[in-house]
């Protein structure tokens, strides 16, 4: 059964301050105005078709905008090629913000991932008394706050389009996460 989510997600930029110590500025709405300008908006857009019932894919929605909304605000890892960012981009603020972006949301999905099957409550036993949590496809889209590009996770084989309204077609962005496709990748790999 799928569940479906849009919501917005903030991320506080931390930046520093240029005052100086003794500063008698009272002038609190240029503090309001900075505080304004150090937040960006992004918007997250996610599908969830759980298996075995909608329970999973409901916990999934409801985790999932919170989860990427503390990634954001979260350092990235050290490992800067792990994050994306390489000698070539690393000067490139905009590749950086992609980049953590990417990290974020991947994160995220992995952190619900692993707050659903921590939490007892989702198991269900089958006849042998066997627990079984059940499961859920994902596909999260989180838009930049300018709209200029949106970056995707995605776990199963949801499915994600970009359309090009001009030509009037539709192209696949995603590669669906099956065991049949880990074998073709698998093979095609070898090759």
């Amino acid at each position: 059964e799928d569940e479906t989510l849009c919501a917005e997600v903030v991320q506080k930029k931390k930046k520093k301050k240029d005052r100086l110590y003794g500063d008698d500025d009272d002038d609190d709405d240029d503090d309001k105005e900075e505080e304004a300008a150090r937040r960006m908006t992004y918007a997250v857009a996610g599908v969830f078709d759980g298996h075995d019932g909608a329970h999973v894919s409901r916990q999934a929605r409801r985790r999932v905008a919170g989860r990427i909304a503390r990634r954001l605000e979260s350092r990235a890892p050290e490992e800067e090629e792990e994050n994306g960012v390489n000698e070539k981009n690393k000067d490139d603020e905009g590749e950086r913000e992609e980049a953590k972006e990417r990290w974020a949301l991947e994160m995220a999905l992995r952190d619900v991932h692993e707050s659903i099957e921590k939490d007892k409550s989702n198991e269900k036993k089958d006849g042998n008394g066997t627990a079984n949590i059940g499961g859920s496809t994902a596909l999260v889209t989180l838009i930049a706050p300018d709209f200029s590009h949106a970056t995707f996770a995605w776990v199963g084989d949801s499915r994600a389009y970009a359309c090009e309204s001009t030509r009037n077609e539709a192209k696949i962005i995603t590669r669906d996460h099956t065991v049949i496709a880990s074998v073709e990748e698998a093979e095609r790999v070898r090759k």
